[in-house]
């Protein structure tokens, strides 16, 4: 019951595409979740098998636009886990780090956020933590389930 509470909350304070101010997000966030195949694959990932399908499915869309839009740094997978290590120092290589797990650890993911640098996206079930040189430090919350 207070996943539900904790994912209501989270969809009232998320914005979609149309609140996202930075042209590299809106780019990949409306190439890989704002389309018309990933609504028609979208449900609520609330069991475990309908969790794994839809990560194995997010994690495919990001995996692809990486691969089109040429980026350099490989999609590195990860569970989160509150003892995740937070990275402050100022790093000038680029990164693009997955965490998948986050909604059994929104506490210590609110706390990794707002602790590193770069880009970090937040969609309640899924994060990813992007680090670009032509980009500056911001935290999105998005809904796209």
């Amino acid at each position: 019951m207070i996943h539900w509470f904790r994912y209501l909350m989270f969809r009232w304070k998320a914005t979609n595409h149309h609140g996202v101010h930075s042209p590299f997000v809106f780019e990949l966030i409306t190439a890989c979740f704002f389309n018309s195949v990933w609504k028609k694959e979208v449900f609520f990932p609330f069991s475990t098998c309908q969790y794994e399908r839809l990560t194995q499915l997010f994690l495919d869309k990001l995996e692809a636009w990486r691969q089109n839009n040429g980026l350099n740094s490989p999609l590195e997978i990860a569970p989160f886990s509150p003892e995740i290590k937070h990275n402050t120092s100022p790093s000038t290589l680029p990164f693009f780090i997955c965490y998948t797990q986050l909604h059994h650890h929104r506490q210590a993911w609110i706390q990794y956020c707002t602790a590193q640098p770069g880009i970090v996206l937040d969609f309640y079930f899924w994060g990813c933590h992007i680090k670009r040189s032509a980009q500056a430090d911001q935290v999105f919350l998005l809904k796209i389930v």
